[in-house]
């Protein structure tokens, strides 16, 4: 039984949406890997937002607090203090102190996501290529046998 390429097209859209999800979150990242600074500046980071995040900015203090990786450069007590001044509802004296915790008192925040390529990212790169590629050839396909040249249907020129 000979298959439909709109059959076909489907099938490997399919395929294809499931294993890029697959891929996708087999290569995410673990939930230990971030270290105290890291964790410090992105609770910053949600104090500084238009609206402010204290839940989330609080999450990261507490994250920071209890991280592995803790670099000589941050000051976990001044991350503590900023704590307890965030839980008082001082936001100001909080980004004030997780600020001085990092080091970056004055400094420009800068990019506070980053986005890392993997080999899953490849692998749903060229899974959506393989994709486009597909739908090409299929809508190609399904026009070439709609339009005939006027020699093969009998008509005449003119």
């Amino acid at each position: 039984m000979p298959r439909s390429p709109r059959r076909l097209t489907t099938l490997a859209l399919v395929l294809a949406m499931f294993l890029s999800a697959t891929a996708g979150l087999a290569h995410g990242g673990e939930e230990g890997e971030v270290d105290a600074l890291d964790l410090a500046t992105q609770a910053v980071a949600f104090l500084r937002a238009e609206p402010p995040d204290p839940t989330s900015a609080a999450d990261r203090i507490e994250d920071a607090l209890m991280a592995e990786a803790a670099p000589d450069d941050v000051d976990l007590r001044l991350v503590e203090a900023a704590g307890i001044a965030l839980e008082r509802g001082a936001e100001g004296e909080a980004i004030q102190l997780l600020e001085r915790a990092a080091g970056i008192e004055g400094e420009p925040l800068g990019p506070v996501v980053t986005v890392t390529i993997t080999p899953g990212t490849y692998v749903v790169l060229v899974v959506a290529a393989l994709l486009v590629g597909l739908g090409a050839f299929g809508l190609g396909a399904r026009r070439g046998r709609r339009v005939q040249p006027a020699a093969a249907t009998g008509a005449a020129h003119g």
